[in-house]
C-alpha cells in the first residue's frame, strides 16, 4: 500500500469512518471509497486518475453496509473490495445487576 492511500485510511480510521479499500485484481491503482465517493488513491499524484466507474462505486456502497469483502467484476475488470471499519463499541448505561450480565455477553460478540 502506497503512503498517500495508508495515511487517508488512518485518517480516517482515527475519525471512526469506515472506508472500502479496492484493489484491482490486473492493473490499476488502489483507492478507499467512503459513503461520499472516492477519497484518496494509491499514487502521489491524485491528478489524472482514470474515473472509477459506477457500478463500481455501488458496490462499495453495498460493501459498506454490509461491512464485508469480496471480489467482483465488472466491465473494467476484477476488484478486491475490503471494508475496513473502526472496532464497534458499546456504553452501558443502566442498573448495576443488568451490567453484570450485558457485559459478558458484548465481550463475546466483540465488544
Amino acid at each position: 500500500m502506497k503512503a498517500p492511500l495508508l495515511r487517508a485510511l488512518s485518517e480516517s480510521l482515527s475519525r471512526s469512518r469506515a472506508v472500502v479499500l479496492v484493489r484491482p485484481l490486473e492493473e490499476g491503482p488502489q483507492f478507499l471509497v467512503d459513503h461520499s465517493g472516492v477519497t484518496a488513491f494509491g499514487t502521489a499524484d491524485d491528478g489524472g486518475q482514470p474515473p472509477v466507474p459506477e457500478e463500481l462505486l455501488e458496490y462499495c456502497r453495498d460493501a459498506l453496509a454490509r461491512d464485508d469483502a469480496r471480489v467482483i467484476e465488472v466491465e473494467q475488470g476484477r476488484y478486491l473490495i475490503q471494508t475496513i471499519a473502526p472496532r464497534p463499541r458499546l456504553i452501558v448505561v443502566g442498573a448495576v445487576h443488568i451490567a453484570q450480565k450485558l457485559i459478558p455477553m458484548a465481550q463475546l460478540a466483540g465488544y
